[in-house]
């Protein structure tokens, strides 16, 4: 795990604020959905994408260099 020296507080409503800077590295934006895990003593948020990147298929999707993309995509990628 990478430490980025960033320190936040949780506010009265149980709130944290991501500091601009990681998320513009994370390609966050406001809207985004981010999934939350528990990782043993750790609380890890993830950005939620569901689908493939290309075309949206939920089917078969692989984690492809941070992404998810389904096998089509991907073997058309290979082919291309």
């Amino acid at each position: 795990m990478k430490a980025t020296g960033n320190l936040r507080r949780i506010d009265e409503m149980g709130r944290v604020v991501i500091p601009k800077k990681l998320r513009s590295s994370l390609n966050l934006k406001s809207e985004d959905s981010i999934e939350i895990f528990i990782e043993e003593d750790m609380i890890v948020l993830q950005k939620y994408e569901p689908g493939c990147l290309f075309c949206d298929n939920t089917d078969n999707t692989i984690n492809y260099m941070g992404k998810q993309v389904c096998k089509k995509c991907l073997e058309d990628m290979d082919n291309s």
